[in-house]
């Protein structure tokens, strides 16, 4: 539990992992803050967190409720091939745009020395609010969230994980060298198919994605659902030894969990 007056032993222990995921909507503007404590997440202790399962279901999530009436959507996302720039995300976006979710979409990935964007300026304006918080439990996390910014909305864990890189591995293959890449286009003009460039070069390049029919995809057809791993035994001992006599007497026997 992270404390505005912090009691200095507890530096050297590892508090609760509470994941935040942001998605920022330019037009509106507003900033929509994922949150999920860490025996919600895909893999067991917080981990998997950043995977592509994790980062592609909060985006449909986002998606399916924020923007369902786009018709074209621009993406713009950090070069970092765990979590964006990977086969299955590329999947996802052509899977959108085969199923007519999407008339066309483009993913630009911004370059090194250029990766400040409109999500950083809504981190800046919860760090700023968090620093003077004590925060236990997700749902002060969430309050501190909401009351940082008129930008800012949080999303505590209320979706769900879903296995989209097993879904996809069978009717999309990857793009060859997408590290090389820094956008990416997707069109129902072009079912299937990613138009690449190379900012630096100017080099345009069309990849095949879709291996298999077309016709087989279905947009209630979702990937099979994963189940949050929660902790192991040796965590949660050490939640309960280590770090629960720091937490506020109201909020040390509160689970972190919420309820949808």
């Amino acid at each position: 539990p992270p404390h505005a007056r912090q009691v200095g032993a507890l530096y050297f222990r590892v508090p609760r992992r509470i994941q935040i995921f942001g998605v920022a909507n330019e037009g509106t503007p507003e900033q929509y803050n994922y949150l999920f404590d860490e025996h919600q997440s895909i893999g067991p202790d917080g981990s998997k967190a950043h995977g592509p399962n994790a980062v592609v279901s909060m985006l449909h999530h986002h998606l399916d409720r924020h923007s369902k009436k786009s018709t074209s959507l621009g993406l713009h996302a950090d070069n970092c091939c765990g979590q964006n720039k990977n086969k299955t995300m590329m999947a996802y976006l052509a899977w959108r745009v085969l199923l007519g979710l999407n008339h066309d979409i483009q993913l630009d990935f911004v370059r090194v020395g250029h990766t400040r964007c409109f999500v950083d300026a809504g981190f800046g304006l919860l760090k700023q609010k968090y620093r003077k918080a004590d925060v236990d439990m997700l749902n002060q996390l969430a309050a501190v969230v909401a009351d940082s910014a008129s930008i800012n909305e949080a999303e505590v864990f209320c979706y769900e994980w879903r296995a989209w890189d097993s879904h996809f591995k069978v009717h999309f293959r990857a793009v060859k060298n997408i590290t090389n890449y820094q956008r990416f286009r997707f069109s129902s003009s072009k079912p299937g198919i990613v138009h690449t460039s190379q900012s630096d070069t100017l080099i345009d390049k069309d990849f095949k994605v879709l291996s298999s029919n077309a016709d087989i995809l279905s947009a209630t057809n979702l990937p099979a659902l994963i189940q949050p791993a929660g902790l192991s035994q040796k965590r949660a001992k050490h939640l309960y030894g280590q770090i629960r006599p720091y937490c506020h007497e109201d909020s040390r026997d509160i689970n972190l969990s919420s309820t949808c």
